[in-house]
């Protein structure tokens, strides 16, 4: 496990969203709350899974994420029911996407 305490200097970098668009995706969606966390990250679960069945390129992930930010609203995160509706709803929007991709 890590030990900060034996750690003798952490260095820290300003990450390059262009590099790792899935980071400004999460930033993005926190900053609009409600069910956004959850639809991006039932897109998420569903695109990493084609990948790693090999259904679709690394690439790809953070393009069907951003899609189905884009196109699955998100609600007021009221009750357990409202954000599962929205986490069903963006992986059945994740999943027809996924039809795009040919590997």
């Amino acid at each position: 496990p890590l030990d900060l305490i034996k750690v003798s200097q952490l260095d820290f970098q300003v990450v390059d969203e262009n590099r790792f668009p899935c980071l400004a995706l999460a930033r993005e969606s926190f900053r609009q709350g409600g069910t956004s966390t959850a639809i991006l990250n039932a897109a998420n679960e569903v695109v990493v899974e084609s990948f790693l069945n090999h259904k679709i390129k690394f690439i790809d992930i953070p393009t069907v994420i951003e899609d189905t930010l884009q196109h699955v609203d998100a609600h007021s995160a009221d009750s357990l029911d409202i954000i599962l509706a929205d986490d069903r709803r963006a992986r059945e929007y994740s999943q027809q996407q996924l039809d795009r991709f040919n590997v």
